[in-house]
């Protein structure tokens, strides 16, 4: 998913690379290794996220973010009634003009009920649930009855500073569950980030 369309690109950086195998938590802030499908992943995260901090970037135009972000158990993607919206999001250096918001949604999809994502466009556009997983019907992390599905996300942000903050973070609404870890949350794997220069 790219959300600059970049063309042209001279030089392409790699920074950071993390499968998270050895635990390496080194430049992350609330970071937290579980395991899932017999591997590590970061996570999981419900109502609140990690921050990434690199510092001593080189001269470059874009900052490009690669991620496998795994959907736990039973996300509403855009509905408002009567959990509300479900929504997972990428925020550059504290920045609201440098942030990817959308939402994912994990429900069956029927003639008389449907609840539609934004993925793989940002809040409020509407799709079909699950639309641009890369799989699906995966195993909940939690809930007996739920389901997982994973998504290859690609972003791309201008950027020139010589450090960078990426905060992964989501607001997931549930007023009717006593247990909100377990009816909805998130997790990462294999994060890298690339430098792009034009």
């Amino acid at each position: 998913m790219l959300w600059s369309c970049v063309s042209d690109i001279d030089r392409e950086t790699l920074i950071y690379d993390n499968n998270f195998e050895t635990v390496d938590l080194t430049k992350i802030e609330g970071g937290i290794v579980t395991s899932y499908l017999g591997q590590n992943i970061l996570g999981t995260y419900n109502n609140g996220g990690f921050k990434l901090t690199l510092e001593g970037l080189g001269t470059h135009d874009y900052v490009q973010i690669q991620v496998l972000l795994y959907v736990h158990d039973s996300w509403d993607g855009n509905a408002e009634s009567p959990d509300g919206t479900d929504y997972w999001g990428v925020m550059l250096d504290s920045s609201e003009v440098d942030v990817f918001k959308t939402s994912f949604s994990n429900s069956p999809c029927y003639n008389n009920y449907c609840l539609m994502q934004s993925y793989p466009e940002r809040h409020p556009f509407l799709t079909f649930p699950r639309t641009g997983a890369s799989a699906v019907d995966l195993p909940a992390f939690c809930k007996s009855d739920g389901t997982t599905s994973a998504y290859e996300i690609e972003l791309i942000f201008p950027h020139r500073k010589g450090q960078v903050e990426i905060v992964f973070w989501d607001e997931l609404n549930q007023p009717n569950t006593s247990d909100a870890q377990c009816d909805e949350s998130w997790s990462l794997n294999n994060i890298q980030v690339k430098l792009l220069s034009i």
